[in-house]
């Protein structure tokens, strides 16, 4: 299942060295629906379509990001990624099943809790981003 993830700065929320290049805060969204509406919000994925390690989380949020996004990313330095902790990081506890179910990736990522495991998986995408760029290799999207 391909996920369109789009990488947006939680509302309010301000690294702690904003860098130059650090977009501002704007809205939450960690899908293309970002107005909150219940009746737009994704649907989990099935159990069968998660990603069973922090490695294979990275290469599908990574494969996922629309250009915006990955700009985002890549213009944020790791030591701020905890910006992304309540938008993104949301998104990935619940589609990639860590409040339930997804023990595979939960162990995966060596810590005892969803909140910990989503931030592995975001240090893991930005580590993987960085690398596919410094090796020219960045995915286009769709």
């Amino acid at each position: 299942m391909k996920y369109t993830v789009a990488l947006i700065l939680a509302m309010g929320c301000q690294p702690l060295a904003p860098a130059a290049t650090t977009p501002p805060p704007e809205t939450v969204a960690v899908t293309s629906v970002s107005d909150g509406d219940e009746s737009d919000a994704p649907e989990q994925a099935a159990p069968g379509d998660w990603p069973s390690t922090v490695d294979e989380a990275a290469a599908e949020l990574v494969a996922g990001l629309d250009a915006e996004s990955m700009a985002t990313l890549l213009a944020t330095e790791r030591a701020d990624l905890i910006q992304f902790h309540h938008g993104w990081g949301t998104g990935i506890r619940n589609e990639f099943g860590l409040w339930g179910g997804n023990d595979a990736l939960m162990k995966s990522c060596g810590k005892p809790h969803p909140d910990d495991c989503s931030m592995v998986i975001i240090e893991a995408t930005w580590d993987r981003a960085k690398a596919l760029e410094a090796q020219g290799a960045l995915p286009t999207p769709d």
